[in-house]
C-alpha cells in the first residue's frame, strides 16, 4: 500500500512514498461445461438491471460496517444481504490481490498477481502488478514517473493479470454492454475493469495529478475527462481537514496518539491543500476523505457522460475508494481521522446511491460492497489493550533484517559477488548465480535462511517454495500462500508474520499484508431486487462476488473459477 506510514519486508521496507434454485443449477452446469459466449444479457431471467456496481473501500475491516450509520454504508447494511463471515482466501493482503480476487472470481495468485509487487525470476527485480513499458500502457497526458508510491515504470495496464473478469464475461454475453472502473488508485481501477474495460480511470498523482487512463483503452481522452485537472480535482476541497479532536466521547481514542505518523499532523485541522504547487498538494490531498469524495463525483460525471444503465443492455461500474487506506496507514483504523473519513464516506455514498437510483428508476440497480483487505491497528495501540507482539513496541525492523540474513549467509558461505537475494514484501527470492559461485546447493541456502528468519522475534514461521506445494490440502494457512501463488513468479521464502506485528522501518503508522484475521475479514453486502436482505453465517469471500453476480445476471463464467455462487435468496 501506499503512503508514508510503512514498509514491509520488500525493501523488507517499501511503503512510503443466493440466488433461487434454478439459478445455482445454471451457475453448475456452466461450471460443469465451460465458458459459454455471446449470450444477450436482455433475454436473462434478471433483465430488469441495467447497472451494476461495485463499491470496493481500501483498508475497511469487516467490523467497522455498522447498520446504524444513516448515509449509504448505513443502508446497505440494512438493506442489503450480509455475509457476516467473509474473509479473503488468500494469504498476501494487499490492495491489488485483493481487487483482482474481488471481480475475477479466482484467487490471487492465480490470476497472476501474487502482491502489489512481486519478483520477476529471472530479471530479478520488482515488478509493479499493473505496470505496462510497452506502447499500450503510456498514460495519457502524464507529466511525471510513477511517483514513490510504486517505483515502477510509467505504463499502466492490466497485461500482468492472467485472469478475465467479470466485465469481460458480461462482454462477451452482451457485446454492447459498457464497463468502467474509477478509483484513486491505478491498481485498483485497472484491476475492477479487467481485461477489456471501455476505460479505468484513476487518479494520476505521481505525474499530471489528474484523473487520467493508459492507451490500453483509448488514444485520447474524453473530453469531459479532459475538465479533470488537478486544478479542477482540487478547486472545491477545502484547504484543512477539520474533524473531532481532543477526547470526544464517541468510542473512538483520542485524536493524538502515539504511533500516529506526523506529516499531516496528529491532530486537527489536517492541512489538505498546503504547497503553493499544485502536485505538492496531492500527497496531502490523498489522505483526506477528499479524495473518495472527488472520485465519486467523478464516477457520478461518468455515470452522465456514457449514459451508463440507461439503455437496454447491463453495464458495470467499479469504484474503488482509496482515500480510507491512505488515512489508515498514517493514523489506524481506531483514529478520528478513520472514523471521521468513514462517517463522511457514508454520507458520500448516500447521496452517489440515491443519484442512481434517480437517474435509473428504483429495481435498476446491483450494489455490491467489499473491500481488498483488512488492517492492523496501530502496534502502540494494541499495546495499550494487552495485545502484543513478541517484540517490544510491536515493529520489527524490517531492512535491518534482511542485512542480518545477507551477513549470516557471508558468515556461513563465504563472502562473495552480489546480492543473495531480492526481496520484496515479505517475501524472498534468491540469486542463483550468487547461489551457485557459493558452491552451496540453492535447497541448501533457503533451507539454511528459512530457519534463521524463523528464529527472529516477529516472525510466526517462513514458508518454502516447496513446503507450500507439498502442504496438505487441509492445512489452512499453507492454502492462504498457495493461494497467493503465481506459478513463474514464485517466493522462494514467505514470512510470515507473529500476529500483532508490523514489519516497518518507520517509527509511525501501521499496515497489511498478513494471511491474519485483522486483514483478511472484510465486508461483504449485497443489494438489489431479487436478494434477500439480511445477515447470513457461513464461507464467503470476495472471491465469490464475480461468479455470483455472473449467476444472477444469466452470464456464463469460466469452468476454473475459485469462487463459488453465493445463495442470494434464501
Amino acid at each position: 500500500m501506499s503512503v508514508p506510514a510503512t514498509a514491509r519486508v520488500g525493501k523488507l521496507s517499501r511503503i512510503l512514498a443466493g440466488v433461487l434454485a434454478c439459478g445455482l443449477l445454471l451457475a453448475a452446469c456452466r461450471q460443469a461445461t465451460g465458458p459459454e459466449t455471446g449470450r444477450d444479457v436482455s433475454s436473462a431471467g434478471q433483465s430488469e438491471f441495467r447497472l451494476v456496481v461495485i463499491l470496493a473501500i481500501d483498508q475497511l475491516r469487516r467490523d467497522r460496517l455498522d447498520a446504524a450509520m444513516p448515509g449509504g454504508l448505513g443502508r446497505l447494511a440494512r438493506e442489503g444481504r450480509i455475509y457476516r463471515d467473509a474473509t479473503l482466501g488468500h494469504a498476501r493482503t494487499e490492495t491489488c490481490p485483493g481487487h483482482v480476487s474481488l471481480v475475477t472470481g479466482k484467487h490471487p495468485g492465480p490470476s497472476g498477481v501474487p502482491g502489489n509487487r512481486y519478483i520477476d525470476r529471472e530479471r530479478l527485480r520488482s515488478v509493479y502488478c499493473v505496470e505496462d513499458d510497452g506502447p499500450s500502457g503510456i498514460v495519457l497526458g502524464s507529466a511525471g514517473d510513477a511517483g514513490p508510491e510504486t517505483g515502477s515504470p510509467k505504463g499502466r495496464s492490466p497485461k500482468l493479470i492472467t485472469a478475465t473478469a467479470l466485465g469481460d464475461w458480461l462482454k462477451d454475453a452482451s457485446p454492447d454492454s459498457r464497463v468502467f472502473s474509477v478509483s484513486g488508485k491505478d491498481r485498483s481501477a485497472i484491476a475492477m475493469g479487467g481485461q477489456r474495460a471501455d476505460a479505468a480511470y484513476w487518479l494520476d498523482r505521481g505525474g499530471s495529478g489528474r484523473f487520467t487512463t493508459s492507451r490500453y483503452y483509448t488514444e485520447v481522452l474524453p473530453a469531459w475527462v479532459e475538465g479533470w485537472s488537478a486544478e479542477a480535482l482540487l478547486a472545491p476541497v477545502p484547504a484543512h481537514w477539520q474533524h473531532a479532536s481532543g477526547d470526544p466521547p464517541n468510542g473512538t481514542r483520542d485524536d493524538d496518539f502515539v504511533g500516529e505518523v506526523a506529516r499531516w499532523s496528529r491532530t486537527s485541522p489536517h492541512p489538505v491543500k498546503p504547497h503553493g504547487d499544485t502536485a505538492g498538494s496531492l500527497l496531502a490531498f490523498v489522505a483526506t476523505p477528499y479524495l473518495d469524495l472527488r472520485t465519486l463525483d467523478f464516477a457520478r460525471q461518468l455515470v452522465v457522460e456514457e449514459g451508463l444503465g440507461t439503455g437496454e443492455r447491463v453495464d458495470l461500474l467499479a469504484i474503488g475508494l482509496s482515500g480510507t487506506d491512505y488515512i489508515g496507514h498514517l493514523y489506524g483504523p481506531w483514529s478520528q481521522e478513520s472514523r471521521d473519513a468513514l462517517s463522511r464516506l457514508d454520507a458520500d455514498l448516500g447521496r452517489f446511491v440515491d443519484f442512481l437510483e434517480a437517474r435509473l428508476g428504483a429495481g435498476r440497480m446491483l450494489v455490491v460492497l467489499s473491500a481488498d483487505h483488512g488492517v492492523l491497528p496501530l502496534p502502540e495501540w494494541l499495546a495499550a489493550h494487552g495485545e502484543m507482539c513478541p517484540v517490544s513496541g510491536g515493529r520489527v525492523p524490517a531492512q535491518s533484517m534482511a542485512m542480518d540474513l545477507h551477513a549470516m549467509l557471508e558468515a556461513e558461505l563465504g563472502p562473495g559477488q552480489g546480492r543473495w537475494f531480492v526481496h520484496e514484501g515479505l517475501t524472498l527470492v534468491f540469486d542463483p548465480v550468487r547461489v551457485a559461485a557459493s558452491g552451496a546447493s540453492m535447497d541448501r541456502v533457503i533451507r539454511l535462511s528459512a530457519d534463521w528468519l524463523a528464529a527472529k522475534p516477529g516472525v510466526e514461521r517462513t514458508w518454502t517454495r516447496a513446503e507450500i506445494e507439498t502442504a496438505d490440502a487441509d492445512d489452512v494457512r499453507a492454502t492462504l500462500y498457495r493461494n497467493s501463488t503465481s506459478a513463474g513468479r514464485e517466493a522462494d521464502i514467505e514470512i510470515e508474520p507473529a500476529s500483532g506485528c508490523l514489519f516497518s522501518d518507520w517509527p509511525g503508522g501501521t499496515s497489511h499484508g498478513s494471511p491474519h484475521a485483522y486483514d483478511r475479514d472484510v465486508p461483504l453486502v449485497i443489494m438489489g431486487r431479487g436478494i434477500r436482505p439480511g445477515v447470513v453465517g457461513g464461507a464467503a469471500g470476495p472471491v465469490d462476488v464475480a461468479p455470483t453476480l455472473a449467476s444472477h445476471l444469466g452470464v456464463s463464467v469460466p469452468a476454473d473459477l475459485d469462487g463459488r455462487v453465493l445463495p442470494l435468496g434464501e
